[in-house]
């Protein structure tokens, strides 16, 4: 833990107290590491490790024990059958700390089966 942080503790600690300093800390810890463990570089690298063993026609079931929870989900409406799409965080787009879909690789599910992924192939199928 850096200077700055130990600093910044103490004086929490001293202006909120101890239990207000650990809520703060624990959500601090939280972003920069995440929930599951993984900081976001990781994280990352395990997203996209796991996409490239997708294949089309992957249930929802095989591919979210596979890849965990997803950052969003979200369903879409279509012509004929709603969409449900899985977004994964793949790629750091801002240094904000926060996790945003332009970050994640969309995967797209018709009738609960793995239809296609990626920005491009979701824009296709909504448009």
């Amino acid at each position: 833990m850096s200077r700055n942080m130990v600093t910044a503790l103490v004086v929490l600690c001293l202006l909120v107290g101890f239990k207000g300093a650990e809520f703060l800390y624990t959500k601090v810890v939280e972003d920069v590491v995440g929930v599951d463990g993984q900081d976001w570089e990781e994280r990352q690298l395990t997203n996209r490790k796991g996409i490239q063993t997708l294949k089309i026609g992957d249930s929802l079931l095989h591919v979210t024990d596979n890849m965990g929870t997803a950052d969003f989900n979200e369903i879409l409406p279509n012509s004929d059958v709603p969409l449900q799409v899985l977004y994964y965080r793949t790629q750091r787009a801002h240094e904000d700390g926060l996790t945003t879909k332009d970050e994640c690789t969309p995967l797209v599910f018709e009738n609960q089966t793995l239809i296609g992924w990626g920005h491009e192939y979701l824009a296709s199928v909504v448009n």
